[in-house]
């Protein structure tokens, strides 16, 4: 997968082949992802990390492809609740935060940040089971604030959504 630095040889690669439209996009994780072509045919330049990875199929490949093919996919689930600690994120970037839902005892839906930042961190899709979008124009959001998150898996743990 793409990267950033010397050691990322996959822009140089798709340059002798075809043509690079896009590289680096203000988003966290993902920032060296971008788009190419190469004889006509569309190249996406994914990060190696399986986290960026994920993000950039999400939000570059199934785009493209809907509009390739000329349809939509049925959109991830998404479900609402109050952030249990503030989060930060830098102005300008789209970040990323990966998340686990869960039900209080009380039934309320509460939207738990996990702790870990490296995109690397493959546990972090097994631990969680959503992903928080923080918009390129806020600087991060408030312990309570009531959110929407996309669920990476259907259900919660223990009980269906």
């Amino acid at each position: 997968g793409t990267s950033v630095g010397e050691r990322d040889l996959v822009p140089e690669a798709i340059s002798r082949i075809g043509e690079i439209a896009v590289h680096g996009l203000a988003i966290r994780p993902g920032k060296p992802m971008g788009f190419a072509t190469a004889s006509g045919k569309p190249v996406f330049m994914l990060s190696g990390f399986p986290v960026a990875a994920l993000i950039g199929f999400q939000e570059l490949v199934i785009p493209a492809l809907e509009h390739m093919l000329g349809c939509k996919f049925d959109p991830p689930p998404r479900v609402s609740g109050r952030l249990t600690r503030k989060v930060a994120s830098p102005p300008g970037i789209r970040t990323y935060v990966r998340v686990r839902v869960f039900r209080s005892a009380d039934g309320e839906v509460l939207i738990e940040p996990l702790r870990v930042t490296g995109s690397g961190i493959l546990s972090t899709l097994t631990r969680g089971n959503g992903l928080l979008i923080i918009p390129e124009e806020l600087e991060g959001l408030d312990e309570g604030s009531k959110v929407e998150v996309i669920l990476l898996s259907p259900i919660f743990e223990g009980d269906e959504v």
